[in-house]
């Protein structure tokens, strides 16, 4: 006769991939105050494989009321225009995004007679969306006002030898704008495709029988998952460890503990809810069970030595996961174990 149990598990996971750059940079309040429009410096922003409407946007009123914005697109980038501005120019300072390197933007800024150039780089995803481009917007804040007070960049034969170590980048046409705004996936995973390590501490909750209805205890579980644009699959092995239960019933008592392993494969949809994943798990599994029998009346039952029995199983549920961080996620759990013996 197969047993169905129930069952349910709280997970903290600690996604094994790199933050973007831009959750890593400073947060610098803009201190300079609006001043009149002759008097703020011009800065020239060209777009190369950027949408420059989603960058106009995020660079939002504030910054423009402390500079004088201009912006342009470029199908490919050039280093030598960092170093071709003329000094008459009316620029102040001319920025560079390059972001024709899928996962990779870089960012250069270089002021008009050529004392100071910075150069930034900053990981996106394959497809530039409203996140990175909020991400890009951070950068060139930060970077125009270090530059403006004086306290950033590096000498023309710096700048040289940084664009020399670089791999050049492979040039590509600018990217209409697509149909879609913003990415969820983007907002789930700092990445949107490739295989990611996961570990995850959890605490689960199996309902045995009604007379021992909370085996629990801690599970440590590790797995890898595949990310695509709106939705991610991957494995997972865990291990759980069940605390004793003692149950007593007609002078007789049985305590359990057990130890359960499960290997899952599961299945998650990242792109209905923003920053939020739900799908299924479905997996074999086995528990060690060790089992002590006490006779607590001696003149109907004898003791019976200790017993460890092996389990086979299979398990299916739902999985719920919200993103705490940008490498932490929260997990629920929610399923069935169905006990083969």
């Amino acid at each position: 006769m197969n047993v169905v149990r129930l069952g349910a598990a709280l997970a903290v996971l600690v996604i094994g991939s790199p933050s973007r750059a831009a959750e890593a940079e400073p947060q610098l309040e803009n201190t300079t105050q609006e001043t009149d429009p002759a008097a703020r410096p011009r800065v020239h922003v060209t777009c190369i494989g950027v949408p420059v409407s989603a960058l106009e946007r995020a660079l939002g009123p504030g910054l423009q009321s402390s500079y004088v914005l201009a912006f342009s697109s470029a199908s490919h980038f050039a280093p030598d225009e960092l170093f071709a501005a003329p000094a008459d120019s009316p620029t102040d300072i001319h920025v560079w995004v390059n972001a024709t390197t899928q996962g990779i933007a870089r960012l250069y800024f270089v002021n008009r007679d050529g004392t100071r150039d910075l150069v930034r780089t900053l990981e996106v995803s394959q497809t530039i969306d409203e996140m990175d481009s909020e991400s890009l917007a951070q950068v060139i804040e930060w970077s125009l006002q270090a530059l403006v007070d004086g306290n950033a960049g590096i000498t023309r034969a710096e700048a040289k030898s940084l664009l020399r170590e670089a791999s050049p980048p492979v040039p590509l046409a600018v990217l209409p704008p697509t149909t879609e705004s913003a990415s969820p996936s983007s907002r789930w995973r700092p990445v949107t495709s490739g295989w990611l390590p996961e570990l995850a501490l959890l605490h689960g909750w199996t309902m045995l029988s009604a007379e021992l209805p909370a085996a629990q205890g801690p599970v440590l579980r590790f797995g890898f998952d595949r990310l695509d644009p709106r939705r991610q699959f991957g494995i997972a092995l865990s291990g759980q460890y069940q605390f004793p239960q003692r149950h007593a019933d007609l002078g007789v008592a049985l305590q359990l503990q057990s130890m359960a392993w499960r290997l899952d494969a599961r299945y998650l949809a990242t792109g209905l809810i923003d920053g939020a994943a739900i799908g299924l798990r479905v997996g074999p599994g086995f528990d060690v069970v060790f089992s002590s029998a006490e006779a607590l009346d001696y003149d109907r039952f004898d003791a019976v030595q200790n017993k460890v029995s092996t389990v086979p199983l299979v398990t299916g549920g739902i999985v719920f996961q919200l993103r705490a961080e940008s490498r932490v996620r929260l997990e629920l759990s929610l399923g069935i174990e169905i006990d083969l013996i």
